[in-house]
């Protein structure tokens, strides 16, 4: 999470100044895929005939991800590497990249070969019709337990952002435009949903299919991740906790002439009770979103302050 781009010397300025497009990848633990998907980037960037950025952030792999990563930027002045000081995730991986990212438009992939380098090509020719495009895979193969919880998550995505098509994808192969990029390069908190925070500064999104892989791979998102991503998506883009909250307080005040009418407790002890009952919901919904809050500042504080930028 080094939100902040490094001073940069004149000859630096001069290499960075013009990028159409910064392709940023989140890496963990991908060292038997890097040096691939380097020369597949490459390989397509180069025939498109503008300036291009490889933006590799390692979210402090266990691996050698690093030290290759730092050996391409070595070689090509193309590829700006950085290394969080700790695991924060994939979206705070990527959120960290786009914000050391120079190109007007951001492509943001996986870093195992799963997203096809080949379909960047199509991504980009949507530039003009949508802020943000996200790549829907032709075929997609997935646990079902892992499919439950993408789905429930798509389905708050979906009725938060008014997006009516049930097929809508939201995976982290996406090309944004320079509103959204702007936006994202604004967050100056941690612990954010990225589709969440892309959706809420375009006006337009759309997708297009590509061919998939068909590459089996390891999942890296559990059904508990997908729950709690869902929970911070709830919590952190949608008034239903308000609304709950609300409904919650209603049926209590409700409760007060029912339960008096059918008990010998005398109403002043109900009432005592009833505003007990409130004042202990309050706090608890005040408390989660103090802690909620908190806990976002503090991990981003703990990453401005950490991590290297190969540049």
């Amino acid at each position: 999470m080094v939100q902040k781009k490094p001073v940069l010397g004149q000859q630096q300025a001069n290499r960075v100044d013009g990028i159409e497009l910064s392709v940023v990848i989140p890496v963990y633990n991908a060292e038997h895929t890097l040096k691939g998907l380097y020369a597949c980037l490459k390989k397509i960037l180069v025939s498109m005939g503008f300036a291009w950025q490889i933006v590799l952030v390692d979210d402090h792999s266990g691996d050698l991800s690093w030290y290759l990563i730092k050996d391409l930027c070595q070689r090509d002045d193309r590829v700006t590497g950085v290394r969080l000081a700790a695991n924060f995730g994939q979206h705070a991986a990527t959120i960290c990249g786009i914000s050391n990212s120079w190109g007007r438009y951001v492509i943001t992939m996986d870093d195992d070969l799963d997203n096809d380098p080949d379909a960047i090509p199509i991504l980009w020719a949507q530039r003009t019709v949508w802020d943000v495009t996200f790549a829907a895979p032709s075929t997609h193969e997935q646990l079902w337990w892992k499919d439950c919880g993408s789905s429930l998550v798509h389905f708050l995505l979906r009725h938060r952002y008014k997006i009516h098509d049930a097929k809508f994808p939201f995976g982290s192969f996406r090309l944004l435009s320079p509103v959204v990029v702007g936006h994202v390069r604004n967050i100056n908190t941690g612990g954010v949903y990225l589709n969440a925070e892309i959706l809420k500064a375009a006006s337009r999104s759309g997708y297009v299919i590509v061919e998939s892989t068909k590459k089996k791979k390891p999942t890296r998102y559990t059904l508990t991740k997908s729950i709690k991503l869902a929970a911070n998506l709830v919590w952190g883009y949608t008034s239903w906790p308000g609304w709950i909250a609300g409904l919650a307080l209603f049926l209590m005040a409700i409760s007060i002439p029912v339960y008096a009418s059918t008990t010998a407790i005398s109403h002043f002890y109900i009432i005592c009770l009833w505003i007990m009952l409130t004042v202990v919901l309050i706090s608890i919904l005040t408390i989660g979103l103090f802690y909620s809050r908190l806990r976002k500042q503090i991990l981003y504080i703990i990453g401005e302050r950490a991590g290297d930028v190969f540049i």
